[in-house]
């Protein structure tokens, strides 16, 4: 998506007076009067600045955005900056991408003549949500998990990601240009905190827009699945502690009690940031219906699967405990589906196997999904004992590069305990299934969508 609509709007035109003067510099997306930040769409409002009529920008040959534009030149420090459009009344130019904290000296250059500097301070971070109407406020220029326009007539599902546009986030790579296509994401690194009506909701991305111009920001955000709440409803974004606006809203759909809700559980060597990518293409590429299926990659048990150095007390039993202990804290309202990559799929049985969700009032996981999953043991070396964690590799451990020579595993302790409970744990529940697959294809999504037609549909509990 390109700006989003940001060059197809009209403008007020004001009185003009002799010499180029700027009034005000705002953002370019709240219209908020205070200090800007590297890399900002910023709206310059004044007099005599340009021509008569709104031109918007062309874009250059080698596909970057032009720093003058109908005889016009807006300059931060004595350098040209982009030119989204220019007017007699009114500009959109873009802040450099490296732009330093404190006060920036900013003039408009119109046919050669020059205005007053205006001065404006300058800070890490002024962020600004983009609205629909390009006014600062009410609904957000957001689509939904299926790519379209967030609207009443088209609310946002709980549970389901959102995506939304943002500046003054400070969002470009470290080779970014000024003007130029954003070529790849490039993640903001400072601690970034999104509301959807006023409950935290999980950030799976936020940083530049491929294929947008560097500083346009780009912001997908899972709406809370206990939200508890529909219509519209205020949304924030907040970085560096600086936060946007507060009168953007989307659109939430009411609480579908019966949709079931998938918890993506990560794999050895990983945490809750490696399954993220996996739950935007659930809805975006595999194409979940978010009324149907909410999706949940929160749980996070990297202090003992990402570390050689974990803690004594690190085992698949301590795993398994904090993954059920997070889902009864979820408490969804629907069926439970558990997908579990390597590890995770281990743990995802262990629940199931040791009935860790009991007090969810006898509810029981209705579809179980292991990608990968060393069920029968991992053969590891010694240097997967010594990068790993130890606890959790002797746990899985099938032994099979000791017993190679006759094809055989040994289970551990832990897997052989588990597969007798699994054989008397009456898995599945009532019409509950489960697919194993090898952590590769189940990735393809043939292979997921043909899983997810057939799997059984969501009841209400």
């Amino acid at each position: 998506m390109r700006l989003f609509s940001l060059l197809v709007l009209s403008f007020p035109l004001f009185a003009q007076s002799a010499r180029p003067t700027i009034a005000a510099v705002v953002n370019g997306a709240s219209y908020a009067n205070g200090p800007i930040a590297a890399g900002e769409i910023v709206t310059l409002f004044g007099s005599e600045m340009g021509p008569a009529r709104l031109v918007p920008f062309t874009v250059e040959a080698q596909g970057n955005i032009p720093s003058s534009l109908s005889g016009v030149q807006v300059l931060f420090d004595g350098a040209p900056v982009p030119l989204l459009y220019v007017s007699a009344t009114q500009i959109a130019a873009i802040a450099p991408l490296r732009l330093a904290v404190g006060v920036t000296q900013i003039h408009v250059v119109y046919n050669g003549v020059a205005s007053p500097a205006f001065p404006k301070p300058v800070d890490i971070s002024a962020p600004g949500i983009f609205s629909l109407a390009a006014t600062g406020k009410g609904q957000a220029a957001m689509t939904n998990a299926d790519g379209a326009l967030n609207s009443a007539v088209n609310p946002a599902a709980p549970g389901s990601y959102v995506t939304f546009y943002v500046t003054g986030a400070s969002a470009a790579g470290s080779g970014a240009i000024d003007g130029a296509p954003a070529t790849g994401p490039a993640q903001i690194a400072q601690n970034v905190v999104v509301t959807i009506g006023g409950k935290a909701a999980q950030v799976l991305y936020a940083g530049a827009a491929p294929g947008n111009v560097n500083g346009f920001t780009q912001v997908n955000a899972v709406v809370p699945a206990d939200i508890g709440a529909s219509g519209a409803l205020p949304l924030t974004f907040q970085v560096n502690n600086t936060l946007s606006q507060t009168d953007i809203t989307m659109y939430l759909g009411a609480v579908r009690t019966s949709a079931a809700t998938i918890f993506l559980i990560h794999g050895l060597g990983q945490g809750k940031q490696d399954v993220q990518a996996l739950q935007g293409s659930l809805a975006s590429v595999v194409g979940l219906d978010p009324s149907k299926f909410r999706i949940d990659g929160g749980f996070d048990f990297s202090e003992c699967s990402n570390s050689a150095s974990c803690a004594a007390n690190c085992s698949m039993a301590s795993g398994a405990d904090k993954l059920a202990q997070y889902i009864i804290k979820a408490n969804p309202p629907g069926d439970i589906i558990l997908m579990g990559f390597s590890m995770g799929g281990v743990l995802a049985r262990d629940v199931i196997a040791n009935n860790r969700l009991a007090s969810l009032n006898g509810r029981r996981v209705s579809v179980l999904i292991t990608m990968g999953s060393p069920v029968l043991g991992y053969p590891y070396s010694t240097f997967d004992r010594l990068y790993y964690c130890g606890g959790l590799v002797q746990d899985i451990d099938g032994n099979w590069r000791g017993q190679q020579a006759s094809n055989t595993v040994v289970l551990s302790q832990y897997l052989s305990g588990l597969r007798t409970k699994w054989a008397a744990g009456n898995f599945p529940g009532f019409g509950g299934v489960w697919l194993a697959a090898s952590g590769r294809i189940v990735f393809e999504r043939n292979s997921i969508n043909q899983f997810i037609d057939w799997m059984p549909r969501p009841k209400s509990i």
